[in-house]
């Protein structure tokens, strides 16, 4: 018994830093959900978020340049930060908001904020 709490107290005493805490590949937690489709209720077509790197509580985001025929606020959104509850929040670099999102139905993200015009994202797999 002895040389098992050994063992394990010197398991845990290793040094077991990550160079990089705040940072993973995209890839290992969203699989292919990394990529989604905005359409707006006032206007016609859609434009592709791109997510990136996660970094602390957020994902770095890239609005691909349709975004700004789409919904010229949400071209400026660098960051997508998950909210414990499920719904969305896209931010720009300086941490100011963009809009929210809530789940809809499983399948896509409609927004909150701004209240008009309604902004749907829908996961490209």
């Amino acid at each position: 018994m002895a040389a098992v709490a050994l063992a394990l107290a010197a398991y845990w005493a290793g040094d077991f830093t990550d160079p990089q805490p705040d940072t993973i590949n995209v890839s290992s937690t969203h699989g292919d959900n990394d990529h989604y489709q905005l359409r707006s209720s006032e206007q016609d077509g859609a434009c592709t978020l791109s997510l990136g790197v996660i970094k602390g509580a957020r994902q770095a985001l890239s609005p691909d340049a349709a975004c700004t025929g789409v919904n010229a606020d949400v071209s400026t959104a660098r960051w997508w930060q998950e909210r414990p509850d499920g719904s969305v929040a896209l931010l720009r670099s300086d941490g100011g908001l963009v809009a929210e999102f809530a789940v809809a139905d499983g399948a896509a993200f409609e927004s909150y904020n701004p209240v008009s015009p309604i902004l749907v994202l829908l996961s490209e797999k």
